[in-house]
This record gives C-alpha cells, structure tokens and sequence, in this order.
C-alpha cells in the first residue's frame, strides 16, 4: 500500500469514527422511542457507506494536517531509537 492510499484509507477511517460518534449522540439511549443504539449505528454505518467517499473539506484539512504532523512524529521518533541505540552501543565498546 503506498503512502499516499494509507493516508486515504486513514482518513476515510477518521472520517467514519467522527460520523459514527455523531450520530450516538443523536440518538436516543436504549429503552426510548427510537430503537436501541445498535439498530441506529448499523442504519448509521448504511448511511456511511453511502457518503464514505465524500469529506468535509474542513476536516479533511484537519486531517491532512494532523496526518502529516504523524508522520513527522514518526520519523522523530525513529531517529531517536537510532540514536539512542548507536550511543547504548558506544557506550558497550567503551566499557
């Protein structure tokens, strides 16, 4: 999978988690008019699959920015168990 599709992928996910906590809020708890939570989620998740292609512009910025600012992250902290593990090394060779 290239970046690029994993950075879709994650965002459709996120996109799908926030619509999903959406609507719980929307709807009724459990023994009200309305139905449970679980037959709202699955008319929910329906609804979902139908829109999954489209965004909110705003998020998907959001989204973009926050995927970007993980990879960042990411990378850091990559370079930080190099150098970390080159110094434990050094460290061994010396003593």
């Amino acid at each position: 999978m290239s970046h690029g599709s994993e950075r879709n992928t994650r965002t459709l996910a996120v996109d799908r988690a926030l619509k999903q906590s959406c609507l719980e809020e929307l709807l009724p708890p459990d023994g009200q008019e309305g139905g449970s939570v679980e037959e709202g989620e699955e008319k929910g998740m329906e609804r979902g699959l139908e829109e999954e292609e489209e965004v909110d512009p705003r998020i998907q910025g959001e989204l973009e920015h926050l995927h970007e600012s993980t990879d960042a992250v990411n990378r850091w902290e990559a370079e930080l168990e190099d150098a970390v593990t080159s110094s434990a090394l050094f460290w061994l060779r010396q003593h």
